[in-house]
């Protein structure tokens, strides 16, 4: 078996320097694939909503790992919809979502 892809996310946001190029929504653009019963958006701090809103919730976040502090830990963080931003995001909770769909060729 042979390693096609890795990411220690060594740095201090998703996509900053070494990223891969996380795409943090489907291929299609979708945020969310409300056809399961979903009932969250998938969100980045660059995401704006349809009404022109830019909540600026970012999900992810990379610290240290502090076994190794050449690696990091990515944590992606569900949270229910600030009640702010009830008119503007369609849904009860917000989360990331991220993918590397054709990012590679194996």
């Amino acid at each position: 078996m042979v390693l096609s892809f890795e990411d220690e996310f060594a740095r201090a946001s998703l996509n900053g320097v070494g990223s891969p190029g996380y795409m943090t929504t489907l291929p299609t653009g979708e945020r969310n694939q409300s056809q399961f019963g979903q009932t969250q958006l998938w969100v980045d701090a660059d995401y704006v909503a349809k009404t022109g809103v830019k909540p600026g919730i970012d999900p992810f976040s990379i610290v240290a790992d502090p076994s190794d502090p050449a690696d990091g830990v990515l944590t992606i963080t569900a949270q229910p919809t600030p009640s702010q931003y009830a008119n503007d995001i369609p849904t009860p909770y917000v989360s990331g979502h991220i993918n590397t769909a054709n990012a590679f060729e194996y």
